[in-house]
């Protein structure tokens, strides 16, 4: 009789235990899918900023343009935000392979690598863009519109980290 419900209580702590950790957030396999998801979205944007800088060149006051200024800007985080979504996937796909083979000092500096990701994401999206002043309202509303996305797709990276850290602290 002990040893029945010695089994049904062990039962239930490994089914309680295996839905906590589908509650809490994605795995390593999920988050490594979405940094590279992220990394295609941040290329073909940055291509479409780089035909809107072409354009931009042909402008009689090219480098001195609002809308260069910016999208020189808006290229030149992107860029830096897709290396840092691929240096979350490296970390995450190399934890992956060798979850259990980890020290807790490998473990740490791990997790200290992703805070410190996370901290430049965060100081890129802190950092302020050029302001639109003379631009044309058509315009200023296109390039919004460009920085909101960026802006979002940032959020939601660092989202994602934080949601898929409970899967490396375990």
């Amino acid at each position: 009789m002990m040893k029945r419900c010695a089994v049904l209580c062990l039962c239930a702590l490994l089914w309680a235990s295996w839905a906590q950790a589908q509650n809490s957030g994605p795995n390593l396999r999920q988050s490594i899918v979405y940094f590279l998801n992220f990394r295609s979205e941040a290329q073909k944007e940055l291509d479409q900023i780089k035909l809107l800088l072409e354009r931009e060149s042909k402008e009689a006051r090219h480098p001195y343009t609002e809308q260069y200024l910016l999208y020189t800007d808006l290229g030149a985080r992107i860029e830096q935000a897709m290396a840092l979504s691929l240096d979350l996937c490296d970390l995450y796909f190399i934890y992956s392979r060798a979850t259990y083979c980890f020290a807790k000092e490998e473990k740490n500096y791990l997790l200290s690598r992703i805070d410190e990701i996370s901290a430049s994401l965060e100081r890129l999206l802190d950092k302020p863009f050029v302001e639109l002043k003379d631009v044309a309202p058509e315009d200023a509303a296109k390039m919004q519109g460009q920085r909101d996305a960026f802006l979002n797709r940032v959020r939601q990276l660092r989202a994602v980290v934080a949601a898929s850290l409970p899967a490396i602290k375990r």
